[in-house]
């Protein structure tokens, strides 16, 4: 074995424990919000319906939430995303999200998430798409 693969080799080593412990870690913290409310799968499912992966922006709302635990309150992001509105429709959230981001680029209200910058608004939405129920 050459000096290059040992590192990786030990490199990789040490990374596998942090990923294992990530998930049981978010899961904890979804079940410390009590029961999910149907306002909460309604939510998760116009959520759902933004991304064409879902599953890479679960990834990037977990390595968010691992990063920054105080964005883990699903609660505080829907109200800081003003995502309860009644006379809404998926259109009118992709819209309203749409320009949202734009406004944190040009204002630099950004966060980097695995060498991403990504606008606050984008990490908050994957952020919940781990915090809310996965069955909506």
């Amino acid at each position: 074995m050459n000096r290059r693969n040992f590192i990786l080799f030990n490199s990789l080593w040490s990374i596998i424990p942090s990923l294992a412990l990530a998930k049981p870690t978010l899961s904890a913290s979804r079940a410390a919000f009590g029961p999910v409310s149907d306002a909460h799968r309604n939510i998760a499912q116009e959520i759902a319906s933004l991304f064409s992966d879902l599953d890479a922006a679960r990834a990037i709302g977990r390595e968010y939430l691992r990063n920054y635990p105080s964005a883990g309150d699903p609660d505080a992001l829907i109200a800081d995303l003003e995502l309860v509105d009644k006379h809404g429709s998926g259109e009118i959230l992709r819209d309203r999200v749409k320009k949202r981001r734009y406004a944190e680029f040009l204002s630099g209200r950004t966060i980097v998430v695995n060498n991403w910058i990504l606008p606050r608004t984008e990490a908050d939405l994957c952020a919940l798409t781990v915090l809310l129920p996965e069955d909506a």
